[in-house]
Parts: C-alpha cells; structure tokens; sequence
C-alpha cells in the first residue's frame, strides 16, 4: 500500500497510508490538513493514474511545491521520493514487493578485487548492538529511529548512530557507512567488525559500483558452491537524496537465507533519512566553522565579541553584503555597536581607502559641509585648503553616525554627490570625482520623520540599498558573559588593575537589566565596577552602589511580572510607564531619551502632550 510519511521541521512525523488520489492542503477538507499560513487553502494532490502509478500536482499554491531546490507543477512519484511544501517535508512509500523495481536481488559471484584507494578504513567503532525482534508494526519502529536520527546535528555522531541503527535492525555486528566527497570518491566515514588490515578486508567492491551509479538497492545470496572472497550474504543500500546519491550503507549479513522483508523495507526507509539528516549535519557543521572563522577574524580586527546566534546571523549577513559596492544604512539603538558592524562591512570588502567616521550630530550645522566636502582658503570667515570626509575616503568607507540628526539643508547636498559621485570643495569651482562607499547609521525611526517631512525620502532611498538591524543588547543576552570577560580584560589592561570575578549573584542581576544603553553601558558600568573592586570579587551589591539603575530596572520587571489578571496592564499604560521610566533615568532629557526610544523628538513631544507628563516623576 503506498504510504507517506510527513513531518514537520524534521519533527512531528506521521504516518498516511492512501489508496486513492488525495488532496493537500489549508482547508479542513483536505485528506491531509497543514495548519500553517503559508500553505494556501488547497496546495496539492497527490493523482492516482494508470496501474498504481502517482503522481504529485500543485494546484496553483502560493508557496510551490519543491523537489530538491527545483520548484513543480508535476512530479511523478516513486518508492522513496521527497517532496516539500514549506517546513513539511513528504516521503513517498511504495512497499508493494511487485511494484517495487528499487530492490534487486543478484547472486554473489566474488567479483571485483577491493581497490585500496577506494575506501578509507578508520578505527573500529564500539558499539553494544542489542537484540533485534521484527516488529509487528514497521512504521512505529521507523518513527522511532527516524526522530532519534533527525534529532543529532553532530555530524560524527549521527554517522555512528546511523550505523548503529542499520546494524541493530538486521541483527548483525559487521557494516560500514560510506559517503562520497567532493571528487567523487567514496570515503568509508565508520565501520564495525571489519578488519584494518587489509589483507583480510573482504568487501565486494562491484556491489558498491552498483548502489552508487544505479542509486538501487542490493541484495546477495552466498553460493557456497563458487569459491567467494565473503561467503556471508550482503545488503548495501544507498543513501539518496533527490537526484543524487551521497554514499551507501554495507551490511554483512550473518543469517542464512533472505532477510526478512520487513527489516529490508524499514532500512530502506530509514535510509532517505539518514540521508537528509548527513546533509543538514553538514550544513550545521558548515555553518559552524564558518561562525568559529568568523569570530576569529573579526576578533582580530575590532575586538568584536559575539556569542549569540542572532549577532552571527548578522554578521554572516555582513561578510555577504560587504564586497557589494553599495550603500549601508544600519540601525539599532545607542550603544549596540553599530560602528563596529559598519567597520566590519569595511573590512570584509575589497576596499583599498580608509576607513573615516563622521558623527552628523556631533558638529555645528555651520561648519557640517566645510567637514564633509572640504574647503578652499577663502571661502569663509578662516577657512584653509582642506579635505573633506568624502575625499579623505576616497577608495574607502565614510561613515555617517546619527544621519537622522543631519540638518535638512544639507540632505539635498548629500543627495547630489550619492547621484553622480562627483564634489567640489566650499568656495571652489573644480569638481572633483571620488570613488566611496557610504554606510550610515541611526538610532531614529526614519519612517515617521520621512512622513514628518524631517528627512528626505530620495536620500533614504538613496542610502538604504542594504538595510542592517542590529539587535539591543536585552535581545541577545548570551553575549553578556563574553562581553563581561573581554571589558574586564580590557580595562584591566588598559587601566594596570586587578583583574576582579563576577559573582554568581551580581551575574544574574547583570543577566536581568534590560540595559537601555546596551553595550556602551555595560562597558562603562564595568570599568566603574573594576576600578572600585580592585581584584576581589563582584557581589551584587557592589554593582547596585556603581548603578542603581541595575536594582530599579530589576523592580520595575518584578511588578510588571506579577500584575494580578485583574489589573494587568494595557498596551498604553505600559507604553506611558516605559516612557516615563527612561526619561527618569536621563534627567529628562528628552533628546537623550528618544533616542533611547527609538523615536524622534517631535513624536516624543507628542507622546508626553499625549499622556500629560510634567517634570521629573
């Protein structure tokens, strides 16, 4: 009987066994329901034609049905097929013996001599293999072993575990598992119960050529009659992937006859799996020591830190985007590093200049375009013949810090230098054309000072072609700890002090501020905290007497937690408390304030109009 097994995530797998033709999708009226929004309303059909031949059909879905990486409108379906509809990933089971042209069972006839090159023997595994009894119902075993396989991301492990399983079912102590690599050839990765010695490896390398070229499975019968390098019989099965075969596993079979049909079907099965589950091993293995290069080179040039997996996805981001001769606007709020990543898309490019910043709120409007395009003697009251951050940039980086604070006068003129390259200094007539990338940054929400006529919607256009969100400082807490280590290494450096241990205490305090400053403020609260500990050990209180803030942000959270049903908070009332709060903590100080809110002046205006907030609460 055809069957499917489907799962989720490679999780939450059932098992559909169908006779007929079948529909799929959103709708309680399909025969197989995918509780998911992106699953349109009837995404597929699975078609019965002919002699129990099917056929999968998208039936217009908005999200497609994949094969592989390729996208379908028809498919035709054999035994051991996968097809995917977003995070559902569908095997088909055919298992009907006269249907079933996959499995092929030849005599053993010795064959070709094992080419040394071939297979790479490694250390003996030790693994206990339990007692197999075939069981009554096939699937619930292959649930089993499928969820245990699909749960390891460790590649050597879920190698041995593969193994393992294959061994267990077939009640044999004697296998290997092999995988081609990237040239092609077939590289045995675990084994059991084969000899290192070559001289006595016994493995019939025609049946291998066999599975790997012809993607079947392969069955032999010992002829104690013909004189036979292995005289037990052997099952080899390839591990397959759509359109690909990846490697095979090699069981030396002890038992005479024929293994039993249910243990040969449930291998088979079990096979795809393994398969899919080497490839996202793989690919987790892969995006591991890409994250560990990262880290390594970034620590190398700007002492970043990062632990959690929301900065690597950023940062991998950043590697990928930074060749792009394009311009940058990052945003985040005060203090979360978002020079650091504009330094980093500096460095991972092929730009050979500089590397120049230029804060937009940090100088006088006055004097802003002198410092940006330059100036000729002359051209002001003291002006000199000098460069401006533009052409000191030149083949390199300018960054813009706070762009949200840049004046409206001079939008326009960063307009026009973003739309030809070209500048010419204050009070000079030569145009100069320059070749510079443009990264900015801002803690503001452009959006509502673009509709506040604040800031140009050209020039975002302008300077948003890649936009990069770094996370705060409360999202991310796995960084804390390695950001606690390198500051107190830092400023015990920098500083000729003791290096002081955080205690257990003052780490959970730590670990439960939301730290509006993010970063920045952890920075400065160590080093206040390192000059005042001088080698011994952080307590909690130490850290409330450098910060009172750590102790009323931790009392805020708790009242918020423990609001009764009864008097829970709405969303304004706890928009007012937040807004409330932040301004206590800067004086009122309402340009400092939002932009740790993340709003313009003129809306935090607005919002203390709104709630009628006077002076310091």
């Amino acid at each position: 009987m055809p069957t499917l097994i489907i799962c989720k995530n490679l999780r939450d797998y059932q098992v559909v066994p169908f006779t007929k033709s079948i529909k799929i999708g959103r709708n309680s009226d399909n025969d197989i329901v995918l509780n998911s929004l992106g699953v349109s309303r009837f995404h597929g059909s699975i078609r019965k034609k002919g002699d129990n031949k099917y056929t999968i059909h998208d039936e217009g879905s908005k999200n497609f049905i994949w094969v592989g990486k390729e996208k379908i409108q028809q498919y035709d379906l054999s035994h051991g097929v996968s097809f995917r509809i977003l995070d559902y990933l569908f095997t088909f089971i055919d298992d009907s013996p006269e249907e079933n042209s996959e499995l092929k069972v030849l005599n053993f006839s010795g064959g070709d001599d094992l080419n040394s090159g071939t297979l790479l023997i490694t250390d003996k595994l030790n693994h206990e293999i339990e007692t197999y009894n075939a069981p009554q119902e096939k699937f619930s075993v292959i649930l089993k072993y499928i969820s245990k396989i699909s749960s390891l991301l460790d590649y050597e492990k879920l190698l041995e575990e593969a193994l393992h399983i294959s061994l267990k079912i077939l009640g044999t102590d004697k296998g290997f598992l092999a995988l081609r690599n990237n040239s092609g050839k077939l590289n045995l990765e675990v084994q059991k119960g084969f000899d290192t010695d070559g001289a006595k490896r016994a493995i019939n390398q025609n049946i291998i050529k066999k599975v790997i070229s012809g993607g079947c499975s392969i069955v032999t019968k010992a002829d104690n009659t013909s004189s036979l390098s292995c005289s037990e019989s052997i099952i080899c099965i390839p591990l397959l992937l759509p359109k690909k075969v990846i490697g095979c596993i090699y069981l030396d079979y002890k038992k005479n006859g024929d293994p039993r049909n249910g243990e040969l079907e449930i291998l088979k099965i079990l096979s795809h799996y393994i398969a899919i589950s080497i490839e996202n091993a793989k690919f987790h293995k892969k995006l591991k020591d890409e994250s560990t290069t990262l880290k390594k080179n970034l620590s190398l040039k700007e002492q970043t830190v990062i632990e959690s997996e929301k900065m690597m996805k950023l940062y991998r981001d950043v590697k990928r985007g930074a060749p792009l001769n394009v311009s940058v606007i990052i945003l985040g709020e005060p203090g979360s590093g978002k020079e650091l990543v504009a330094r980093a898309l500096h460095n991972f490019s092929n730009r050979t200049g500089d590397f120049i910043a230029l804060n937009c709120s940090a100088i006088p409007e006055g004097i802003f375009e002198s410092e940006l395009f330059g100036s000729v003697r002359g051209a002001f009251h003291n002006a000199a013949d000098k460069s401006g951050k533009l052409e000191l940039a030149d083949k390199g980086t300018l960054f813009l810090d706070e762009i949200g604070d840049m004046a409206p006068s001079l939008q326009p003129k960063l307009l026009r230098f973003l739309q030809d390259n070209e500048l010419s200094r204050l009070g000079d007539n030569k145009i100069r054309k320059i070749n510079v990338r443009i990264i900015s940054a801002t803690n503001q929400d452009l959006k509502t000072m673009m509709k506040e006529k604040s800031f140009r919607e050209d020039l975002f256009q302008r300077l948003a072609c890649i936009i990069i969100k770094v996370p705060p400082l409360r999202e991310r807490p796995e960084d804390i700890p390695a950001l606690i280590r390198y500051f107190l290494q830092k400023h015990s450096k920098e500083q000729n002090l003791k290096i002081s241990r955080i205690s257990d205490e003052a780490m959970k305090i730590i670990m439960k501020y939301h730290w509006p400053g993010n970063v920045r403020e952890l920075d400065h609260i160590i080093l206040r905290i390192l000059i005042q500990a001088q080698g011994s050990i952080i307590r909690g209180n130490d850290l409330l007497q450098v910060s009172e803030n750590l102790g009323k942000c931790k009392e805020q959270s708790i009242e918020l937690e423990n609001q009764s049903e009864g008097s829970l908070f709405s969303l304004e009332e706890l928009e007012k408390r937040h807004i409330v709060y932040i301004l206590n903590q800067c004086n009122w100080n309402k340009k400092k304030s939002s932009k740790i809110l993340g709003i313009a002046r003129a809306t935090l205006h607005e919002k203390i109009k709104k709630y009628k907030l006077k002076g310091k609460i």
